[in-house]
């Protein structure tokens, strides 16, 4: 059984204005532990998508299920990490990182030791005392994933969570973040506008049509890495630049 399945799933926004078609018969599946990326056209309903599989938002048509159940209202285990980290400037980055276990009740001695922990293991428990304002924005949006982490979830979207940053902020914190989620063997699904980004990170990509967004095409990435894994490595191996000038192609980025 798949961890993740849309199974025909359509989507429409009802506005003053009319109807608008995001989604259009979309179905595919996600497994265990796998790091899929979902790329395509602005506008394509790739955030769409992520909001669906959160319960966010319902379809219109078909169904979304999570291990073997359609998804009825917000799911609590799956976590939601955005562009923004918002992060409450009035909140310490302890306390900002325990909020969700604050909002779900599962504050305790073990969850708050727990987070605690991920702040160590990220690099950022010498600034549990501190405030947003006094952090980088890389260490920001770590701060934001291990508060997206410290509420255990089965399913981790991440919706372009690395755009607003600096470039080489952006592919550290990559190689970071792809190492991390690979050793806590979570399910993630990634949206980026970033193709070199969706092959580094992960083990499958999937392209959009434009809208009404549904799979035009699937790239299981298979890439020679030697030793550890890294997304640096991942862009310097010999199968990126194919993976890569194909899936530009499949864009139709002149269009």
């Amino acid at each position: 059984m798949s961890k993740v399945e849309f199974k025909g799933v359509g989507m429409k926004y009802h506005t003053l204005d009319g109807e608008t078609e995001a989604l259009k018969d979309l179905s595919f599946a996600v497994e265990e532990n796998e790091f899929i990326s979902l790329i395509g056209p602005s506008g394509c309903g790739k955030s769409t998508t992520l909001s669906l599989l959160s319960g966010l938002l319902s379809p219109t048509e078909g169904k979304v299920i999570i291990n073997g159940q359609e998804i009825e209202g917000i799911n609590k285990r799956v976590g939601y990490m955005l562009q923004e980290d918002y992060l409450f400037p009035w909140r310490s980055i302890l306390d900002n990182v325990l909020l969700g276990l604050e909002i779900k009740g599962e504050l305790n001695s073990k969850t708050r030791n727990k987070a605690k922990q991920l702040l160590k293991d990220y690099g950022l428990d010498d600034f549990e005392g501190h405030y947003p304002e006094q952090l980088s924005g890389g260490m920001r949006q770590r701060v934001a994933l291990a508060r997206t982490l410290a509420i255990e979830p089965d399913i981790l979207l991440l919706d372009e969570p690395f755009s607003a940053l600096d470039y080489h902020t952006k592919l550290a914190l990559e190689d970071e973040v792809a190492q991390i989620l690979r050793e806590e063997k979570k399910t993630v699904i990634l949206v980026t506008h970033d193709i070199a980004e969706a092959i580094a990170m992960s083990d499958r990509v999937l392209v959009f049509t434009g809208r009404p967004g549904r799979i035009k095409r699937e790239y299981k990435i298979n890439l020679s890495i030697d030793g550890n894994f890294s997304t640096f490595k991942a862009r310097e191996s010999t199968e990126f630049s194919s993976y890569f000038n194909s899936m530009w192609e499949e864009l139709d980025i002149y269009v």
